[in-house]
């Protein structure tokens, strides 16, 4: 079984390889090897998503982008594509941005896909402010607030806004389940 991923991060990556070996045995071929092939895909959104709309529209553009770099001779037969971002609510009145992160998983034989996502964490209002006001991408700002480098490469947002609790890693893993389940519970969605 041929696995494209459209990112090469790590977080990300590593997110469906611990997925996979947490459902893999559920799939139609459960017991066949599991190739992963991530590669650099384009999500066709903004830098910094802040919507859900943009959020899954990143996902899906990056698991169709993925899906055509199938390597020569190989069938691929699921992409996926991951994007993380903020987006907003209004809640009596007051606007509230929350982090979460998106999967899309296409299997590719069939044409079928489905989203999933992670919980939403809500970003501490002096980030989101800073953001907004000026246009810049998370990732380029939370290392001031993380106290390292690179941290998007590593425990990401959701672990400095939970102290630990959640990790970058981990909130993908919990969207490539779940957008994965009617691939691993094909009786429920069919």
């Amino acid at each position: 079984m041929l696995v494209v991923i459209g990112t090469l991060r790590a977080p990300k990556v590593n997110a469906v390889k611990t997925a996979f070996a947490r459902f893999g045995q559920y799939l139609e071929d459960g017991g066949e090897e599991i190739t992963f092939l991530p590669c650099s895909a384009e999500s066709g959104i903004s830098a910094m998503p802040m919507s859900l709309h943009e959020l899954m529209q990143g996902a899906c553009n990056r698991a169709r982008d993925a899906a055509m770099q199938q390597p020569a001779g190989q069938h691929v037969d699921f992409a996926i594509g991951l994007e993380g971002g903020f987006f907003m609510n209004k809640h009596l009145g007051d606007e509230r941005f929350f982090l979460q992160s998106w999967a899309y998983v296409e299997h590719v034989p069939s044409g079928r896909g489905f989203f999933g996502s992670s919980a939403a964490i809500p970003v501490p209002e002096k980030i989101s402010t800073e953001i907004v006001t000026s246009g810049a991408e998370l990732g380029d700002i939370i290392d001031h607030y993380g106290r390292e480098l690179n941290i998007r490469d590593k425990g990401g947002a959701f672990e400095v806004f939970s102290r630990g609790l959640i990790n970058r890693q981990g909130s993908f893993e919990l969207a490539v389940v779940c957008a994965m389940a009617p691939f691993y519970q094909d009786d429920l969605y069919r």
